[in-house]
Formats: C-alpha cells, sequence, structure tokens
C-alpha cells in the first residue's frame, strides 16, 4: 500500500500558463513529484501553503519562482525573506 508522504526535501512555488493558476508542489530529493499539486488563484495563497509545509517540518525547502520560471526567493526552516 503506497502511502502520501509526511515529509519531502522541496516545495516548489511556480506558474502554470496552461492553466493560469500557481501551483504548490512537493518533490523529494531526487527532484520527483510527491503526491499531487495544489492550485491557487493568487501567488499569495499558494507561497502561504508552502510556508505552511516548511513550518510545520514537512518540507526542509520553499522554493518561489516568478511567472518566467526563474528563481523569485528561497526559505529554508528558521529563515524567512
Amino acid at each position: 500500500m503506497i502511502e502520501y508522504a509526511d515529509k519531502w526535501a522541496l516545495t516548489e512555488v511556480w506558474y502554470s500558463p496552461e492553466w493560469g493558476v500557481w501551483a504548490t508542489t512537493a518533490y523529494d530529493r531526487d527532484g520527483n513529484q510527491v503526491g499531487e499539486s495544489e492550485f491557487d488563484h493568487l501567488k499569495v495563497d499558494a507561497e502561504d501553503t508552502a510556508r505552511a509545509y516548511l513550518d510545520s517540518g514537512r518540507c526542509q525547502l520553499v522554493r518561489v519562482r516568478r511567472k518566467g520560471g526563474t528563481t523569485q526567493r528561497i526559505y529554508a526552516k528558521g529563515v524567512r525573506a
């Protein structure tokens, strides 16, 4: 039986131009997606979800990307921008 992961290495916030929404996606240490992405219309909502995962200890790092795909900011546990 496969269960949803309790922890992962990276949570990434990125824009999907195809759907016009912001996604929050979890990745393991090897860069494989863990589970399904969550989607929000506003970037701030997607970033709040990612920060909640970081604060709860479910991930080690959060990377927020701009619409064009470049990295805007990175958060680590205990470090806030």
